[in-house]
Formats: structure tokens, C-alpha cells, sequence
């Protein structure tokens, strides 16, 4: 997910044509990842579940698929001083976010190994955000039939990560504006291995596709299916154009893997 509207993410290089650094590591391409002023920016991700999964318009609420930015308003004195632009600073200073303590995520090709938190998705079909930069979420769906799964239960297990972040991080008490944990998702090749520890035991995935899809015209309760042919997991991050006036992105990144 990314939430700073002041770039266009770089998507010159082909498919496969090459490894993005690891998160926390300069890029090829400069990118502003401070926005002017003391004021960052923050995204919060909302799916709706009416209708066979089309979005609708939910009072002030962004759409799914669409990534409303709001004034982030710093907390505490001297908290606009303390920027952090790198995630494994932001990391290796203040940890990850204690909420996320459902399991662990590792990608060894893209140097990923992220905690995981949990998040209970209703019966309006709410999706809520990860807590930071460094965390990946897993979406509950026991409360919709048919949809989503738990980690190697034999379903469609859910997860969504952010691709870059410019907020004010509360549990660490700082601004971020950088990378996210799956800031380097679009660069993941066929057969290459996801790893999800949860309650102990660490079920392998072997990726099957990556695709950008359109955020608002995808078929997006066929992703999240809790029958996609074999025991999966399915992530999400932000792809495509960012519109800086609706402050929107037009594609989302989707992975999907089976169980080794």
C-alpha cells in the first residue's frame, strides 16, 4: 500500500528484470518520501463486502481499492522532529508493532520476514490496515462463508502489507515516510517460496502468479475465495498510478501462492 502522494512509483523495469533492494535500501530511482511541512500523510484501507464484492461509497470512508490520504497529526512534543525514512531504522530503533503477533512472514528472495497481525473481517466486510511499515495483516473471514482461510488449513488464507507509508506512527512514537514491508512484492517470480509460521509450525508456499489488477474493476471476491484450487494464501499491497488529486491508486498488486 502506498501512501505518499507526492511520486509516482517507478515501473520502467520489465517484469523479472531485476531485484529491487531490500527494504530500508537506497533505490535506483530517487524518490521524495518527505512530504513538505510537519504534517505527513496517512492511508487507511477499507474493503466492503456488498453485492458480490463491488465497491461502494461508505460515508467519508475511501473505497476499496482506493487509498484515501488524511492529515496525520504528530503526536507528543518534538514528535515532527523525529522522522524516520528507513524501515529497517524504523526496525531495528522501535521495533514492530506490538499488535502484530499472530505469526511470522518470511520471503527469502526479497529478504521479508515480518510479523503478522490479525484482523477480524465483519459481516459489512471491513478490512482494516496494518498497524505500521513493518507489518503484514491476516484477514479473519470465519464470520463470511466462503471466503478467505486460516494459514494451511486447506482454504485461501488473506494477507495485505503496505508498499510504502508516510504516517505518524503511534506505537513508535515517530513519522515514517518510506518503504513497506512489501514495498518489493511486484518483483516475485514463479516457484518462488513464502513461509508463514503461526502457532508454531511453518507451513511453505511456492508463488503460482503475479498480477496488477485494477483496484475498482477486479473481481475481488474471486480473489478472496476461500476455493482457488488447492491449500493458498493470497497478497495484497498497492500498484499502479498514483492520482495525486484523488490520492487513489489505480492497480493493486496480488500474489497468489500454493502450498509447497
Amino acid at each position: 500500500m502506498r501512501s505518499n502522494p507526492d511520486h509516482t512509483p517507478p515501473r520502467s523495469a520489465p517484469r523479472g528484470a531485476g531485484r529491487r533492494p531490500a527494504p530500508g535500501t537506497p533505490r535506483r530511482t530517487p524518490r521524495a518520501w518527505l512530504l513538505g511541512g510537519a504534517a505527513l500523510l496517512s492511508a487507511v484501507l477499507v474493503m466492503r463486502f456488498v453485492g458480490g464484492w463491488m465497491p461502494e461509497r461508505v460515508g467519508a470512508l475511501p473505497l476499496f481499492g482506493r487509498y484515501l490520504a488524511t492529515s496525520s497529526t504528530p503526536q507528543g512534543a518534538g514528535a515532527a522532529d523525529r522522522t524516520v525514512y528507513s524501515l529497517e531504522t524504523l526496525r531495528s530503533t522501535y521495533g514492530d508493532p506490538p499488535d502484530a503477533n499472530y505469526g511470522r512472514m518470511r520471503i527469502p528472495s526479497l529478504h521479508v520476514d515480518a510479523p503478522i497481525g490479525r484482523r477480524v473481517v465483519g459481516r459489512d466486510g471491513q478490512l482494516d490496515d496494518p498497524t505500521g511499515a513493518s507489518d503484514v495483516v491476516w484477514y479473519d473471514f470465519a464470520a463470511i462463508a466462503g471466503l478467505g482461510g486460516t494459514p494451511g488449513g486447506g482454504g485461501n488464507a488473506v494477507f495485505a502489507g503496505h508498499v510504502d507509508r508516510a504516517a505518524f506512527l503511534a506505537y513508535a512514537g515517530v513519522q515514517y515516510s518510506g518503504p513497506g514491508i512489501f514495498y518489493s512484492l511486484d518483483q516475485l517470480g514463479s516457484g518462488e517460496v513464502i513461509e508463514v509460521a503461526v502457532n508454531g509450525k511453518t507451513t511453505r508456499y511456492a508463488v503460482q502468479w503475479v498480477r496488477e489488477l485494477n483496484a475498482s474493476s477486479a473481481d475481488w471476491r474471486e480473489i478472496v475465495s476461500s476455493k482457488v484450487g488447492g491449500d493458498a494464501i493470497t497478497l495484497i499491497t498497492c500498484g499502479g498510478t498514483f492520482d495525486r488529486a484523488t490520492h487513489e491508486y489505480s492497480h493493486r498488486t496480488v500474489v497468489r501462492a500454493l502450498r509447497a
